[in-house]
């Protein structure tokens, strides 16, 4: 199901990030870093979304780390919806 999404990464042009960390990703999965200067966040991701080419894009993060099953735990909750939002924190585990 991975190959289904694509992954935007916003960050603001000129801050430091952890790009291993942000690309914590399974192996082929499509992701888009789009850099933009201060107040034009929403244009950056919008540009990003116009970009993929998958059924479902996850907005994340430069300081987000996902699990090597985060994509397909997220494809499995929004299959049938056109827009999620809100914060999702997973424990895994109970941890």
């Amino acid at each position: 199901m991975t190959e289904e999404i694509s992954v935007v990464i916003p960050v603001q042009r000129g801050t430091e990030w952890n790009r291993d960390r942000a690309t914590t990703l399974p192996p082929g999965t499509k992701y888009w870093v789009v850099e933009y200067d201060e107040g034009e966040q929403a244009q950056a991701v919008n540009d990003g979304v116009a970009h993929s080419d998958t059924p479902l894009v996850l907005l994340s993060g430069p300081d987000v780390w996902h699990q090597h099953d985060t994509l397909d735990y997220l494809a499995g909750l929004a299959w049938d919806c056109d827009v999620t939002y809100g914060k999702l924190v997973h424990y895994k585990d109970g941890k």
